[in-house]
């Protein structure tokens, strides 16, 4: 009896152990499920921002370090000249079209980076799709804020307003042309189906500037609709 009531005890204690054990692991996945991975768009700024910070403490620190037309690049208001000669800048440029999502989650994330950070993430995806808003005054954005909102109208409305301007018979080809250059590599996603083979030689040639040109010359090149 003594020896039965001990099993039972026995087998008990490894019933409870082995749910402690299945509760444990089930925490632990989620918790690993719900940790999110850093993306390469994320380390990289990251790192940019990083060196950014380097570089605005060495002007202070370091006659003659990081110049910004004659001063010390920490003195300078133009976010655009902490981006001059930066390798890490040139870096975030090159992960291309793919990290423009992360890019665009990073620069609403006001937890992660204040304002002038969010404003160099803005110009990055600018110069990731060959765009510039600010030619236009209907995105025209000031600050980071304005830009997350400008952005998501832009990026939202690129289809139909291009689809629009391939529709519009006022236009001549070049005209057309020039238009859907405004809206940089997001040419690149018009859905093509439906389009007449006339359409179609304009997207094409629309896509080859964009293709071939950087982003300032594309941005001259461009006609802002």
């Amino acid at each position: 009896m003594l020896k039965k009531i001990k099993n039972i005890k026995l087998g008990k204690f490894i019933y409870y152990f082995l749910s402690v054990i299945l509760i444990a692991s089930l925490v632990i996945t989620c918790f690993a499920g719900s940790v999110k991975t850093a993306s390469a768009a994320e380390k990289q700024t990251d790192v940019l921002i990083n060196e950014i910070q380097y570089r605005i403490d060495e002007s202070l620190k370091t006659e003659g370090a990081y110049l910004s037309n004659g001063m010390p690049l920490a003195m300078s208001s133009n976010p655009y000249d902490y981006i001059q000669n930066n390798d890490e800048y040139d870096k975030l440029i090159a992960l291309g079209e793919e990290s423009l999502d992360d890019l665009y989650e990073l620069q609403q994330d006001n937890d992660k980076y204040n304002s002038f950070q969010r404003y160099i993430i803005a110009i990055a995806i600018e110069d990731i799709t060959k765009t510039d808003l600010k030619q236009s005054e209907e995105y025209f954005w000031m600050d980071a804020d304005s830009f997350s909102e400008k952005w998501d109208d832009f990026s939202t409305e690129s289809e139909e307003k291009m689809m629009n301007i391939l529709n519009d018979e006022s236009l001549s080809n070049d005209e057309k042309i020039e238009d859907i250059c405004f809206y940089g590599t997001l040419a690149n996603h018009i859905d093509t189906s439906k389009l007449s083979d006339e359409q179609m030689k304009i997207v094409n040639s629309a896509k080859k500037d964009v293709s071939d040109l950087d982003r300032d010359e594309l941005v001259e090149f461009s006609n802002v609709n």
